[in-house]
């Protein structure tokens, strides 16, 4: 049972890592033009693709900030009260 939890406890962290990688893609263009290296296209479809089946359907339920979007801060504090309560049994 102890090496599932820590194995939901990566999964999330990693899974946070990559919403925050996410929110900092977001902000590329503002401080790049494109084209952009490869690399960072390729990482920023990999992490958009991996998080954007959780975030959308949250996005759809949350009322609209006139274009902020708190979806991955929602996710990540759903995600922190998992954690929380897998580590509290």
């Amino acid at each position: 049972m102890e090496i599932l939890i820590r194995l939901i406890n990566y999964f999330i962290i990693l899974f946070t890592v990559a919403i925050i990688a996410r929110v900092i893609f977001s902000y590329l263009p503002m401080v790049m033009r494109p084209p952009y290296p490869a690399f960072v296209e390729a990482i920023s479809r990999f992490v958009f693709r991996i998080t954007e089946p959780v975030i959308a359907p949250v996005r759809g339920m949350l009322p609209s900030f006139g274009g902020f979007d708190l979806s991955p801060m929602v996710v990540t504090a759903v995600l922190w009260l998992i954690s929380s309560v897998i580590n509290g049994l």
